[in-house]
């Protein structure tokens, strides 16, 4: 089957876009992009490192930060 009135994101310029909110967009008419395993894989790596780099954070900075109310 083929559809051609789906909506997807897109980037900024593109000249097919149209400008919409997400709350004008139709669920019915809102195309899923398609995720391929390297993209999951990249963001999984990505998370990783965030993941990493706050544990790191943490421990540099133990005892130090307080609860202000």
């Amino acid at each position: 089957v083929i559809v051609d009135d789906l909506l997807t994101p897109c980037s900024p310029g593109d000249p097919q876009a149209i400008e919409m909110t997400w709350m004008e967009v139709d669920g019915e008419k809102l195309l899923e992009p398609i995720v391929s395993m390297k993209y999951v894989l990249l963001y999984l790596h990505t998370l990783l490192f965030k993941i990493l780099s706050l544990k790191r954070f943490l421990k540099k900075f133990k005892g130090c930060i307080k609860l202000i109310k």
